[in-house]
């Protein structure tokens, strides 16, 4: 498919791209300013890519709907940064408590367009009536050992969340939508990967990598802190290493995006006989 390697080694070569700019950085204004550039630019960059797959697909498609509630996802992230100047939810918010519950419906709005637009795309190959060639018992296996995955990387946040917020402390509202979020669609990575693997070879491949890419950043997103923590590196380096890995995900949904746009305009080649479920 024409252009397809070059949009698919985007989120890569984007997220060294920012991972050198933001290494070098000492403190200051300037820091905090080039950080907020690349965040909204990433965010910004996923709805664009996500839209454009959604306005490419006819009304009755089945997967126009999760690739706009993907986009609303990320539109809302982009708003809730422009008006709060805050691209990461590890970072602190020193905002009054009306802009940190107006923060908190933002994202729980995005994380409930995200987790919808999720779980639609992690049962695309049903509806499509594709057979992934994995036995039931261990589909299950990989989404029980994502939710494990995911409980471990945010489950205790998450908790600690609900009882401050249960102390009345409005303000880790958006982070609770964020973790909460965060919980149910990295569970939901292995139905992605698995059928990307599926749809290796043809051009629907493409996207789908993307996709499976995409929840893999945020899963190592996620799991940055702590490892960073675990092994004691350098704060700044992490938090210039996490903000490369952000982008990583989100310029791999713009890729993802793009790509299902490419194949629309460029007619598929026939799936393999053996994923078409009788």
């Amino acid at each position: 498919m024409k252009g397809a390697g070059f949009t698919a080694a985007l989120p890569f070569v984007g997220a060294l791209g920012a991972y050198a700019a933001l290494r070098g950085l000492h403190g200051g204004l300037a820091e905090e300013t080039i950080y907020f550039i690349v965040g909204i630019l990433a965010v910004g960059s996923a709805a664009l890519g996500s839209f454009v797959a959604a306005l490419t697909l006819d009304a009755g498609d089945y997967m126009r709907r999760p690739w706009a509630l993907m986009g609303t996802c990320y539109g809302l992230l982009a708003l809730n940064a422009l008006l709060f100047r805050t691209t990461s939810r590890f970072e602190a918010q020193d905002i009054s408590a009306l802009s940190v519950a107006l923060s908190g419906v933002l994202l729980f709005v995005g994380n409930a367009a995200s987790v919808w637009g999720t779980v639609q795309i992690a049962r695309a190959y049903r509806v499509a009536g594709l057979d992934l060639q994995v036995p039931p018992a261990l589909r299950w296996l990989a989404v029980s050992i994502s939710l494990a995955i995911a409980l471990a990387l945010v489950g205790e946040l998450t908790l600690d969340d609900l009882k401050t917020l249960a102390g009345g402390n409005l303000h880790v509202l958006p982070s609770l939508a964020s973790n909460t979020g965060d919980v149910v669609s990295l569970t939901l990575i292995a139905p992605i990967l698995l059928t990307a693997f599926a749809l290796r070879g043809g051009n629907l491949g493409w996207p789908w990598s993307l996709l499976a890419f995409g929840s893999l950043g945020w899963l190592l997103y996620g799991a940055a802190p702590m490892v960073g923590t675990a092994l004691g590196v350098d704060e700044s380096l992490m938090r210039a290493f996490g903000a490369s890995l952000r982008t990583f995900a989100c310029l791999s949904q713009m890729s993802a995006g793009l790509l299902q746009a490419l194949v629309v305009m460029e007619p598929e080649r026939p799936l393999p006989a053996y994923l078409l479920a009788p």
